[in-house]
């Protein structure tokens, strides 16, 4: 049997934004008539979510009254079809709420707020799971959702001023809106001379991820030196215009001099720039690779079919020798591995630096480099037939077994 008689409103308080209520407040409100025994074990069965009001059947043994909730400003409003008019709440509407709060926590009804969850479980059917019990309904965010802000319970709130405020990676608005300004690495053709890096700028893509359209050489020159820079663009620029005045005049071969008189380059100042202008230019946004013919093109824009975008690994190559007994000859190759793992199909042509898909590796020392350039100008394997191979194995085996693994492999016999 339901009993619907004129509706009379109760209001409580609930604390702060959170909307909690707790059993002990709740307690506050009762009155003589107020007691659970006097409503016992209520079934409170779901009938309709709308407008912001919650409607409850609310049974208990053999009676029933509907229960309609509602949160408004920070308090709970309670209406019960039993047509209480006292100072205090009822005994239907007391166990009823007492029977939420003890099954669904002291927040829930912050669910019950315009912008909470059964609101947007009713509006956003999809993303949402609505569980009925006794209790009424309850509802949560599906888990492929994630956490949901404001709605997903110990959802890890932080301190944005806090946290902004810590040491991160330095910013710097170095362009105009819609301009790139970056950093280039030159690759030059067949070793004419070493790689080195230089600004580049231009017109960014729609997204600002990207140059589209480059400025001439000389022009990134001057809008880097005008920019507003970081501390480490500082110590990048500083690396980058000493590397270039080492190595523009200078071919780019570490074994072979073009002339006798031709003075040895300064390998070692020439790594050490790499060395620190590597770790650098990875925190860098717009890094490209160039392919390069020499300084005359410094007077003009880069040509697009020769750019590529590049990622500075962190990674340092390493290099080993593999042996192999192919019954009348031996081959001597070069391994080059990274992590560990023998990688394949990589660019060796430029001193220092090895170029495997769309990464860009330092090798770890001046001496791998030279073993490096020496093995990739011979095809990246050596082949010795047995009759020279006791000389072979004097004069190159012998000295680079004391520095590199040689590891050696026999042939599968047929």
């Amino acid at each position: 049997m339901v009993t619907d008689q004129k509706k009379s409103a109760f209001t409580i308080p609930l604390e702060d934004e959170t909307c909690k209520l707790s059993i002990e407040q709740l307690s506050k409100y009762k009155g003589p008539t107020s007691k659970r025994h006097e409503w016992p074990c209520p079934s409170l069965q779901f009938i309709s979510f709308k407008n912001g009001e919650l409607h409850l059947l609310n049974s208990s043994e053999g009676k029933s009254f509907n229960l309609i909730l509602s949160v408004c400003k920070q308090h709970l409003n309670i209406m019960c079809s039993c047509g209480n008019t006292s100072a205090h709440l009822c005994e239907h509407a007391y166990s009823a709420v007492w029977e939420i709060l003890w099954h669904n926590r002291e927040n829930y009804f912050r669910k019950l707020l315009p912008e909470g969850s059964l609101a947007l479980a009713f509006q956003y059917p999809r993303y949402f799971d609505k569980k009925e019990s006794k209790t009424g309904i309850d509802t949560a965010p599906r888990a492929e959702l994630g956490p949901v802000y404001q709605l997903t319970e110990g959802f890890q709130n932080m301190d944005l001023h806090d946290s902004l405020a810590l040491p991160g990676e330095e910013k710097c608005s170095s362009h105009a809106p819609g301009e790139g300004l970056g950093y280039m690495i030159l690759l030059p053709y067949r070793r004419k001379m070493f790689p080195a890096i230089v600004p580049c700028s231009g017109k960014l893509n729609l997204q600002g991820t990207e140059i589209k359209s480059w400025d001439s050489f000389e022009t990134a020159l001057k809008k880097s030196q005008k920019a507003p820079s970081t501390e480490s663009q500082k110590k990048l620029n500083l690396a980058a215009h000493d590397l270039w005045k080492l190595v523009e005049k200078i071919p780019g071969w570490m074994l072979i001099q073009e002339e006798d008189t031709d003075p040895k380059p300064p390998l070692k100042k020439i790594f050490d720039l790499w060395e620190q202008a590597l770790p650098l230019l990875k925190k860098q946004q717009l890094v490209y690779a160039y392919y390069f013919y020499g300084p005359k093109e410094l007077k003009l824009r880069p040509k697009k079919e020769r750019t590529q975008k590049i990622f500075i690994s962190g990674e340092r190559p390493r290099i080993h020798f593999e042996l192999s007994d192919k019954g009348v000859f031996y081959q001597l190759r070069l391994i080059i591995t990274v992590n560990d793992k023998p990688i394949d199909d990589y660019d060796a042509g430029y001193t220092f630096l090895i170029i495997h898909y769309e990464s860009i590796y330092l090798l770890e020392s001046v001496r791998d480099a030279a073993l490096v350039e020496w093995m990739d100008e011979n095809g990246r394997w050596i082949t010795v037939f047995k009759e020279h191979y006791a000389d072979f194995e004097k004069k190159v085996l012998e000295p680079l077994g004391k520095y590199y693994v040689i590891e050696r492999k026999k042939s599968k016999k047929k």
